[in-house]
C-alpha cells in the first residue's frame, strides 16, 4: 500500500507541475509583447473568481476539521445491521465491520495547485490594469460575464450568511459552502472558456492565446484524475469519487475545452497572418498589430 501512496503523490505533484506551468506562458507572452491583445476580459475576470472560491473549498475540505468530519458523515457508506443467525451458527460466523471512515480525497498538492493558480491569475490582473501593456479597444468585460459574476456573488452571500447567521433556519452546513464553492469552480471554468473560444472564432485566430496552456491544462487534467482514481481504489470505496466530484468534474471540463483550443490552433486557424478583431457588439473590424 505504501507503493500506492508514493505513486499517488507522483501523480499529485505531476498534475501540479503541469497545471502550475499552464499558469505561466501567458504571462511570460504578455511580457514579450508588452501587449494583453490575445487575453480575453471575460476569461481573466471569471478565472480569478473560480480559482478564488476553489481555494476557499478545497482549504476548508483539507484544513478545516469541523468540515472533513462533516464529509466523513455524508460520504462514509453506512454499514446495515446484520440479520438475526440461528444459535448453532451464530458462534462461527464473523462479527461485521463497520466502514472505515471516508474523508475527503484532498491532497496537499491540491492546495498548493489552487493557491498558486489564483496568485497567477491575479498576476495576469495586474498586467491587464496596471502594467501599461497595449490593449485593444473592444476589450471589455461583457453582459454575458457580469450576469454571472453576479449571480455567484448572490449565492455565495447567500449560502455564507445562511450558515454563518441563520444555522439553525437551515440544513446547511460549511461542507455544503465548500461544496458550493467547489461546483462554482466547476461552472466558471466552463463559462470562462466560452468567451475565449469565441474570441478566437472572430478573429480567426489564437495569436496571442499560448497554447503551451492548453498542452499542460490537458496533460495535468489526465494525471489529476489518476490520482483521485487511485485514491478512491487506496480508500477500499471507489465510490469516494463522487464525494469529490468537482475535482472530477474541473478535470473533465478541463480536457473537453482543451480538445477545442487544440483543433482552433492546429486545425481551424493555423495561418501566422495577423489576426482580424471583431467588437462583440459588432462593428468595423480592426487589426491587430503584435509585436
Amino acid at each position: 500500500m505504501m507503493d500506492l501512496e508514493f505513486l499517488s503523490k507522483i501523480l499529485g505533484w505531476s498534475y501540479f507541475l503541469c497545471w502550475g506551468l499552464a499558469s505561466y506562458p501567458p504571462i511570460l507572452l504578455n511580457l514579450r509583447l508588452r501587449s494583453v491583445e490575445g487575453i480575453s476580459l471575460d476569461f481573466l475576470y471569471l478565472n480569478i473568481v473560480g480559482y478564488l472560491c476553489y481555494t476557499t473549498s478545497i482549504c476548508l475540505l483539507y484544513f478545516n476539521p469541523l468540515v472533513r468530519e462533516q464529509y466523513a458523515d455524508k460520504y462514509t457508506p453506512k454499514t446495515p445491521l446484520p440479520l438475526p443467525l440461528p444459535p448453532d451458527t451464530a458462534s462461527s460466523s464473523p462479527v461485521p465491520t463497520p466502514h472505515q471512515r471516508n474523508y475527503p480525497l484532498i491532497q496537499i498538492n491540491d492546495v498548493a495547485y489552487t493557491v498558486h493558480g489564483l496568485i497567477c491569475a491575479l498576476v495576469v490582473y495586474a498586467q491587464v490594469h496596471f502594467a501599461g501593456f497595449k490593449r485593444h479597444k473592444s476589450q471589455r468585460v461583457s453582459k454575458y460575464t457580469q450576469l454571472i459574476l453576479a449571480a455567484v456573488g448572490a449565492i455565495c452571500i447567500a449560502i455564507v450568511g445562511s450558515v454563518l447567521y441563520i444555522p439553525h433556519a437551515t440544513d446547511l452546513t460549511l461542507l455544503d459552502v465548500a461544496e458550493v464553492l467547489a461546483y462554482v469552480k466547476v461552472a466558471m471554468s466552463t463559462a470562462k472558456h466560452i468567451p475565449q473560444l469565441l474570441y478566437n472564432h472572430q478573429r480567426r485566430s489564437t495569436k496571442g492565446w499560448a497554447i503551451q496552456t492548453t498542452v499542460l491544462d490537458v496533460s495535468g487534467a489526465g494525471l489529476s484524475i489518476c490520482q483521485l482514481i487511485l485514491d478512491a481504489y487506496r480508500s477500499n470505496d471507489m465510490g469516494n469519487i463522487l464525494g469529490n466530484t468537482s475535482k472530477l468534474s474541473l478535470a473533465s471540463v478541463t480536457m473537453m475545452f482543451g480538445a477545442i483550443f487544440l483543433i482552433q490552433h492546429y486545425v481551424l486557424y493555423p495561418s501566422t497572418r495577423p489576426p482580424e478583431v471583431i467588437c462583440l457588439d459588432g462593428g468595423l473590424n480592426k487589426q491587430l498589430h503584435t509585436s
